[in-house]
């Protein structure tokens, strides 16, 4: 892909906080209930499939669809990251339940430390050269979000700070050896990432007799010496020596991993449902919580 020098950030929009609200109502049914304009105007919004701030439809899963009974539904939107949650109940002598978890726009600078990783990788998806502001430090907790869905299962553990000998992230898998990892942000991603890092890299690795390594830039390539250092092979680790060498395109392709079902930022108002006294909802609430990644 064809990358410019990089402009000045976008503003980050986030949605990780959400607000409740509640509309009960005694005749109808789920859909066909009476409300005063401005209600039935807000309703019909929140109840719609398509996203309130940028229009696009919504990405909608249904975990308990029985029209004009019973609804619970997510639905999210992939363009701008605004969410809502569903609950729909009709209960006896028509008695209608609606409650909606609704998201919250909260704005950030791209080079604040405290962007929330979930907006931060889904605005990189779309301005993927706003990586040459990201913070360092967030820069190191965004790679260890992708890291974490591309090894799944594994943990990954922050080591970066001061002093942390070269070391920002160790990934650690069941079946084999920990992984290494040095994340490094550079202001001008067209510049070359140099050996020095490999090589200190690689001297943390033969003094702690580990054999596998990863360096990350946001550097769109890496210089000749620094891809010669990945092949150096350090004392008897010769036969298990692995360094991988990632770099600006790898990150963008990264970032379009699908995340997993935890790192929704809906999960924390969804999970209280697991208790729910109402079966098929508990039910369909740990059965999407304990699912594959989406």
């Amino acid at each position: 892909m064809k990358r410019l020098r990089s402009s000045p950030p976008h503003e980050l929009l986030a949605y990780e906080t959400a607000s409740r609200i509640w509309d009960d109502r005694d005749d109808g049914g789920l859909y066909g209930y009476r409300l005063t304009p401005e209600k039935r105007q807000q309703t019909t919004q929140l109840i719609s499939e398509q996203c309130l701030f940028c229009s696009s439809a919504l990405l909608t899963e249904r975990l308990v669809h029985r029209p004009a009974v019973d609804e619970l539904a997510i639905g999210s939107c992939d363009t701008c990251g605004w969410w809502r949650i569903f609950h729909g109940t009709r209960g006896g002598q028509d008695t209608v339940n609606f409650e909606f978890v609704v998201a919250e726009a909260q704005r950030y600078d791209v080079d604040a430390v405290a962007a929330p990783i979930g907006s931060l990788r889904r605005h990189l998806r779309a301005r993927p050269t706003d990586l040459a502001f990201v913070h360092p430090t967030t820069l190191e907790r965004l790679i260890s979000d992708c890291l974490e869905d591309e090894f799944a299962p594994c943990e990954v553990i922050h080591l970066g700070g001061t002093g942390d000998g070269g070391v920002d992230l160790m990934l650690i898998e069941s079946d084999r050896s920990p992984l290494l990892i040095q994340v490094k942000r550079r202001a001008d991603i067209l510049g070359p990432q140099g050996l020095n890092v490999v090589r200190e890299l690689n001297g943390v690795l033969f003094r702690e007799g580990l054999a596998r390594g990863m360096v990350v830039t946001t550097a769109d390539r890496y210089t000749r010496g620094a891809r010669a250092e990945a092949v150096t092979r350090t004392g008897g680790l010769v036969s298990r020596y692995e360094m991988r060498l990632r770099a600006f395109d790898d990150i963008v392709a990264m970032l379009q991993l699908p995340r997993r079902t935890s790192s929704h930022p809906w999960v924390p108002y969804l999970a209280p449902l697991r208790q729910s006294a109402n079966a098929e909802w508990a039910e369909a609430v740990a059965s999407y919580l304990d699912g594959p990644p989406s």
